[in-house]
């Protein structure tokens, strides 16, 4: 079938639920525009020629391969190629699409194609950074500049290569087969006795992904473990590059201009028409079409326009009505850097920055003095801004109340003048505008800006009121990739109007009390630092942050760390309520050189050392005025630029998924690198301050480099993330902010042996492949993340007019189930795993479920509560922390059969969390078989025999032996039947005969000549022995009829007849023994209640008949006693329970009496019949303590059942001479 009319059905599996941050990807009808790629400066100028030559030709094939692969529904239309300014004049460029601007505004960082030096682990070969779950779009593809002039034509595995690592950006899959050497995604795996390649499908050797026809959902694969099943074709059949709909933009935003290989710049048509690309004549694609299949030496080039005009547009027409897009190569535009302006663009209404409609003088005067501080603080941490903006751009500044106001028209930044560009922002809010017209300020902005001509603008809005957005500046910003950064100081913000503003920027909101300046300034100052790193090419590093307050002396000290990749130009800032507080700030070096003369303006005193300073440990001195309380805050903060490519970097980014009618879902993300290599083992901390928290206080959230695949994808790659989950019952915008440290000394950089080559390393399994790792020394950074926005929170709920949380987030998904060992000669295994949280990653769950099945299907999700079989609960561990590795020890239901098991978390809620990873189990045992035929023969009886004589009987006369052992099997048993028959019908004689002839002379004969031991017909001699003495030992009598021996212990047995009948109580109850046992004892008693009655009887008295004729053991006609059992109480309050209920015919205590004597004479001391639990299946385990686990140790058992004797339970309805006879141990079954 078509791949096109597959995409009805992949609308049941879901769409993605959200594209790469930074992209400026644009899809219509098939055709990616706006990709771009960016060469960076590393690249050699003499190698530009052929480098750009081979970049066209790569990624020509890359489009040719996707066009084959999609079945011509994909392929790249326009490609912008971001040059470094130092190829300005360079000679390569000459006949190329050369513009000096673009017609939309690119940011180098936002490339979604980096040219490269070579990859310290991967080598020369592209790979993709990716960070998100299935689906989610990766961070940008790495190009090796190498693989580009390694050979004079691209080879097919750089091709493939770079095939591959655009499907895993754009598509957010993973590789379809397992990993050599790799714990959670192996390269094989056993089933049953055979070793299976741990792949997807059988690929072929021109087969990049698997076919939906021939794919495995459930092996483990990093594509089936983080896809739920899915191969990459589903998901690619899902995405919104071939959902239509989804992908249709309104007419009127749908105009491109592009630039043919004729210089000409022309429009894209609209959205009902299909873009046509022209194609250049130069271009050589792979695959050949039906435009250039002709016989000629040169078909495999594209015929020119006019050669092919009119079969180019008859195929056209024919694959649009199919839905399909003819190939055409794509069209490489090469722009140089224009030059860069900021544009500021600031509220200065009054507006009623809480949203609150104002009624009076009062309410609008108080809001103004609120606004007027906001002001203040806004301005003062604008300097901050202006300060750190990279030199040679330009700078704008607008502001807007009811309309906006050019303050500073486009200027260029200079080192002297950044002071002066700061006073161009008006000192005070409009005391009297109360109306907000950010659409009038972007207008403004936009005219400034001269978009798609002169400048490379970036705009970056303050505001301080929610304002609406026009759908035209809205659908300009779209036309022309406007980056816009948004800072809001009110967080009350639409979340559509702000997504689309900010969709090629980013968003920020930040409050603070305003009791406490210094903190909001310093959280606005930290903000702008951001947002100044994320629109330029300026790399500002925040290194060391504190918050102090003075001693009783009113003096601050303490000390930081410069590092020696990152001192150049630091900036060392004291923040306080006012300049004029700071009496002395002092600054000392590691050589001992002191900077006593800072600068005071807008609440700050600072240093700016420009230039490379000294590496080592800093230490700083304030002094302030005795005037101020001890409870005085003080911020401070150390910026730098790295001077080398080795400073390690912090950078953190959220990311949102809604997926159906689970709840959604919030990752937190930092990355942390030195150069290109990650960093490993550092402690990462998320700070998230939620709307509404009037203490201000955040919440931290541990960071994990993890690799379990949610949400950590990839172990070692420097990138960390957690769930949050922690929501606010108040909808509203949540404030990012990350730090980072060396983690007391362990954290540390891969590194590739220099026997390995780094191009066979394929990326990337459950981890990052190195040799060995390198300690990065301390350090610190900081870092703040966009603001994300819930809108709707639903664990909150309100009951009684309280609001009450709702746990709705499921335990995390476990990854790497997998089996420990198997027990030596037995049918047992232990299963070890990570524990997850309750919360996703967060907490620990509630109970875990294990459940097993001879197929993968019958633990799917939709059938895993249905068709598999459970492992009983007494077997299965509590959960613990989340990481925390956890093992059990499971039976398997019999042998020489595969079972795969699989397990799964429950929170205290009853949230089940995904289904984990499937396991297969296989225990072999071999049959009992008879040694050959001719090692009898052989054997010494009949070593006369010769070898020779016996091989040709045997080769010749085959048949014959198979009949002789035919018959001689027969005949044995035949005997063996007759011989059963026979025992049988005289067992039933002698049971007959026992029971018609049985009566009290021959039970008492039997008693007394029974032998003195152990037994229970001992138990009962000894009772004869007794009776002569006259006393009576109280004691409770206990029916069999009311109450089984054991029906207490069924009640707690496993529902399947395994080991766990036993362990359930050793996890449930504790270790069961004797003298707490639920099942009667075997102890002598002394009760009151049974003496008072006896006596009674024995005296006659006439009140208690009844009782006397309840308990006469005798009658006149000579008449058995009643039939009694004893039960002995470990407490020895028992009382005597003469209920006729409870005759019972399990052990039969008779004794003749006459009618005239006084009373029934009972057996004096008790038996001591041993009525107890199954501990035999204790002593079947004893062998397990020679394991080194925790699971079972024969210590463990009460004392009398250590010696090693054999332990018999009793059942009281069994004969007991021929139990004691046959004296057959319990077996435990399995």
């Amino acid at each position: 079938m078509a791949f096109v009319c597959k995409v009805i059905l992949a609308l049941v599996l879901g769409a993605l639920c959200s594209l790469g941050q930074s992209s400026m990807i644009q899809v219509q009808n098939g055709i990616y525009n706006r990709i771009t790629v960016n060469v960076n400066d590393v690249v050699p100028k003499h190698l530009c020629n052929k480098v750009l030559d081979q970049l066209e030709a790569l990624l020509t094939e890359t489009s040719a391969s996707l066009h084959e692969l999609t079945e011509s529904n994909l392929l790249f239309g326009s490609i912008s190629v971001i040059l470094p300014k130092s190829w300005e004049s360079l000679d390569c460029l000459v006949g190329r699409n050369s513009l000096h601007h673009d017609l939309e505004s690119h940011v180098s960082q936002q490339a979604d194609i980096q040219l490269a030096e070579q990859h310290p682990i991967f080598g020369a070969n592209p790979w993709t950074t990716q960070f998100g779950p299935c689906g989610v779009s990766g961070r940008g593809i790495d190009l090796p500049y190498p693989s580009l002039t390694r050979n004079h034509t691209v080879d097919d595995a750089t091709s493939r290569a770079m095939l591959k690592a655009w499907i895993q950006y754009r598509w957010g899959v993973f590789e379809e087969q397992g990993f050599e050497g790799d714990t959670r995604y192996p390269s094989t795996y056993m089933e049953g006795e055979m070793e299976l390649e741990n792949r997807g499908c059988d690929n072929k050797a021109d087969q990049l992904i698997c076919p939906l026809d021939k794919y495995d959902h459930d092996v483990t694969t990093k594509q089936n473990i983080l896809c739920n099943g899915k191969s990459i074709r589903e998901v690619i059949l899902a995405s919104q590059d071939l959902n239509e709909q989804a992908n249709e933009q309104p007419r009127e935003t749908a105009k491109t201009i592009f630039v043919d290989n004729t210089g000409e710049k022309r429009p894209t048509l609209d959205n009902d028409q299909v873009t046509t690309i022209d194609i250049q004549d130069d271009v050589k694609p792979r695959q050949p079409t039906k435009e250039n299949n002709s016989t000629q030496e040169d078909n495999k080039y594209f015929l020119s326009q006019d050669d092919g005009e009119r079969e180019e547009q008859e195929e056209h027409e024919e694959m649009v009505k199919g839905g399909k897009q003819p190939f055409r190569a794509p069209i490489f535009n090469y722009v140089l850097p224009r030059p860069e302006l900021f544009v500021l663009v600031l509220d200065r209404s009054s507006a009623a920055s809480s949203g609150k409609i104002l009624v009076g003088q009062k309410q609008q005067d108080e809001e103004f003095e609120e606004t007027q501080s906001k002001w203040e603080t806004l301005q003062q941490s604008l300097f901050q801004l202006i300060s750190r903006l990279p030199v040679g751009a330009e700078l704008s500044i607008i502001t807007y109340g009811q309309e906006a106001q050019v303050n500073l028209p486009p200027t260029l930044i200079t080192d002297t003048n950044k002071e002066g560009l700061h006073g161009r922002i008006p000192r005070r809010p409009l005391s009297h505008d109360t109306t907000s017209c950010l659409d009038c300020a972007l207008k403004t902005a936009f005219k400034v800006m001269q978009l798609g001509s002169k400048y490379e603008g970036r705009m970056i809005v303050a505001s301080m009121s929610l304002s609406q957005i026009s759908a035209e500046n809205l659908e300009t910003i779209e036309q022309f990739a406007v980056p816009v950064y948004s800072v809001s100081l009110s967080g009350l913000q639409g979340k559509l109007e702000v997504d689309q503003l900010t969709k090629f920027g980013d968003k920020f909101v930040v409050t603070s009390p305003l009791s406490n300046q210094p903190e909001f300034l310093t959280r606005l100052s930290r903000t702008f630092t951001s947002v100044v790193r994320a629109a330029s090419d300026v790399s500002i590093v925040s290194f060391h942050q504190d918050h102090r307050v003075p001693n009783i002396d009113n003096i601050i000290t303490g000390n930081f760390v410069v590092e020696e990749h990152l001192r150049k130009n630091l900036r060392i800032v004291v923040t306080a309520d006012d300049e004029r507080d700071i009496e002395v700030f002092e600054v000392l070096s590691p050589t001992g050189r002191k900077h006593s003369f800072p600068t005071y303006e807008h609440s700050m005193a600072y240093f700016n050392l420009a230039g490379l300073n000294e590496p080592g440990i800093w230490s700083f001195s304030i002094r302030l005025y005795q005037t101020l309380v001890s409870h005085y805050p003080v911020y401070i903060e150390v910026l730098g630029e790295p001077n080398d490519d080795n400073a390690i970097t912090l950078e953190t980014w959220v990311h949102q998924r809604q997926d159906g009618a689970n709840p959604e879902e919030v990752y937190v993300y930092a990355q942390v690198k030195q150069g290109d290599l990650p960093v490993l083992d550092a402690e990462v901390v998320a700070s998230i301050l939620r709307p509404g928290d009037k203490d201000f206080q955040p919440v931290l959230l541990q960071l994990r480099d993890m690799g379990t695949g949610y949400p950590d994808i990839t172990q070692g790659d420097g990138i960390y993330s957690a769930y949050f989950t922690d929501f606010s019952p108040q909808s509203g915008y949540y404030q990012l902010s990350v730090s980072a440290s060396d983690n007391s000394g362990n954290a540390r950089t891969p590194k590739l042996s220099a026997s390995i080559d780094a191009d066979t390393n394929i990326c990337c399994g459950s981890a990052l492949p190195f040799s060995y790792t390198v300690p990065t020394g301390p350090f610190q950074r900081f870092a703040v993340g966009s603001s994300f926005l819930i809108e709707q929170t639903s664990n909150f709920y309100i009951r009684q007019g309280s609001r009450l949380v709702n746990d709705i987030f499921p335990p995390n998904r476990i990854t790497d189930f997998w089996v420990d060992n198997y027990l030596d000669e037995s049918l047992f295994v232990t299963l070890k795993w990570t524990a997850p949280g309750g919360d996703y990653d967060q907490g620990k769950a509630f109970r875990y479920e294990i459940r097993c099945y001879t197929s993968r299907e019958a633990l799917r999700d939709s059938n895993f509560a249905d068709m598999s079989i459970p492992v009983h609960a007494s077997l299965i561990p509590q959960p613990e922390e989340n990481g925390s590795e956890q093992r059990c020890t499971v039976g398997v239901p019999w042998p020489n059969e595969v079972f795969y098991y699989a397990i799964v978390a429950f929170d205290e809620a009853g949230n089940r969390g995904k289904i984990s990873n499937t396991i297969s189990v296989f225990i072999k045992e071999d049959p009992s078989t008879l040694p050959p035929l001719h090692n009898l023969i052989e054997s010494n009886e009949v070593d006369h025999l010769s070898q020779e004589p016996l091989q040709s009987f045997t080769e010749n006369n085959s048949t014959q032996i198979i009949y002789i052992v035919v018959g001689s099997v027969s005949f044995v048993l035949l005997i063996l039947i007759i011989l059963c028959i026979i025992a049988i019908r005289k067992h039933y004689r002698i049971v007959k005969g026992f029971v018609s002839n049985s009566n009290e002379s021959s039970r008492t004969r039997s008693i007394e000549d029974g032998d003195e031991d152990s037994s229970l017909a001992g138990t009962l001699k000894k009772i004869i022995a007794e009776r002569s003495g006259k006393h009576f030992v109280e004691a409770k009598l206990w029916s069999s009829a009311a109450s089984s021996p054991t029906s207490d212990y069924s009640s707690q047995k496993s529902p399947l007849p395994s080991i766990s009948e036993t362990l359930s109580w050793k996890y449930r109850n504790g270790l069961q023994k004797a003298t707490s046992q639920e099942l009667p004892g075997v102890h002598r008693i002394h009760d009151q209640k049974f003496s008072s009655i006896h006596t009674k009887i024995e005296a006659g008295d006439p009140g208690d008949k009844e009782i006397s004729a309840k308990s006469d053991c005798g009658s006149r006609n000579g008449t058995d006693c009643s039939t009694l059992l004893y039960e002995s109480s470990d407490n020895g309050s028992s009382s005597l329970d003469m209920s006729p209920k409870k005759d019972v015919d399990s052990l039969v205590v008779s004794q003749r009496h006459s009618f005239g004597q006084k009373a029934c004479q009972l057996p004096g001391p008790p038996p001591r019949v041993s009525v107890m639990e199954d501990y035999s299946v204790y002593r079947d385990l004893s062998n397990l303590s020679n394991n080194q686990n925790d699971y079972f140790s024969v210590s463990q058992l009460p004392a009398e059942l250590q010696n090693g004797g054999h332990i018999i339970a009793v059942p009281p309805y069994y004969d007991v001479n021929a139990l004691e006879a046959q004296r057959k141990r319990h077996e435990s079954l399995v």
